[in-house]
């Protein structure tokens, strides 16, 4: 398998682990080096001392990592803060323990961490007049994959963002070329950047519509979407839903969908929905649009 390098972003490895040592503690933080992906790799043999001598350290790319620990680029997309210890049972890798949570964990836990909803723009890199592709790139470097409040709102995979885009101009035909994709609520609705208005835009699968919120990308998360989170993601609905389904938490490809459209003359009410893989339920609601 081959990787592009350059779109992962440079890995910090231990040179212990690249001489083969097996890896014990990796984590992830911001990095204000633009190459770098935020992930330090730790061996079983590395004490404080060892770490503390920047020269016990190499940079590696996504290609090398895969011949090292293939589970490394699983769980690539993971917050920052993420803290992982890696437990071994025999030798072999068996699984991660949560280093901020104290508990065992699982790739699917790893990537769905559940964010504090609030100002989410706090990026070095980005100002007033940074264009609209910068802003989304780095926005996704820190937030890709990322949840918040329990899957009510939520931020595409870097590596999904085509994927999406694609998936909503087929629904919507007259936004071809002109959105880029980057999130989605519990009820699969995708929000989108108009990248000629500089606005961002709501695509409803359950109703067949789009809806303007007519403020810019960074408003929309850092004033937007907390202080207006009801009409932005319907989170009184999803309070009603959640505590019907025992806090079932939505894992990242799943979704809230109507069972019966809204544009059918389905019920707008939390009996009327069903936990969907997303992308069958953007498929399946696409042609209904167009009846």
């Amino acid at each position: 398998m081959k990787f592009n390098d350059a779109a992962f972003g440079g890995f910090i490895v231990s040179k212990n682990v690249n001489r083969g040592r097996p890896i014990r503690y990796t984590y992830r933080e911001k990095s204000s080096i633009p190459d770098l992906n935020g992930w330090t790799i730790y061996s079983c043999d590395d004490d404080q001392k060892y770490v503390e001598d920047a020269n016990n350290f190499i940079i590696l790319g996504a290609n090398s990592i895969y011949k090292i620990a293939p589970v490394m680029l699983e769980i690539f997309d993971a917050p920052y803060g993420t803290d992982l210890c890696w437990m071994y049972e025999a030798n072999k890798h068996v699984g991660f323990y949560d280093l901020i949570k104290n508990q065992d964990t699982t790739i699917d836990e790893i990537l769905e961490r559940d964010l504090e909803l609030g100002t989410v723009f706090e990026f070095a890199n980005v100002t007033e007049n940074s264009s609209i592709q910068s802003v989304v790139d780095e926005f996704l470097k820190a937030y890709s994959g990322g949840s918040f409040l329990n899957g009510l709102y939520r931020i595409h995979k870097a590596a999904d963002i085509a994927k999406w885009t694609e998936i909503v101009r087929k629904a919507f035909p007259k936004f071809k070329g002109k959105i880029i994709v980057f999130g989605f609520d519990w009820l699969g609705r995708n929000f989108a950047i108009d990248i000629e208005r500089n606005v961002v835009l709501l695509f409803e699968p359950g109703t067949g519509e789009m809806f303007n919120t007519e403020v810019d990308f960074m408003v929309f998360h850092n004033k937007e979407i907390s202080e207006s989170h009801d009409a932005c993601l319907a989170s009184s609905f999803f309070k009603d839903w959640y505590e019907a389904n025992n806090n079932y938490v939505l894992k990242h490809h799943q979704c809230a969908g109507y069972k019966v459209p809204l544009f059918l003359n389905g019920k707008d009410t939390v009996e009327n929905l069903e936990v969907s893989d997303m992308e069958v339920y953007w498929e399946i609601m696409m042609p209904l649009m167009n009846l």
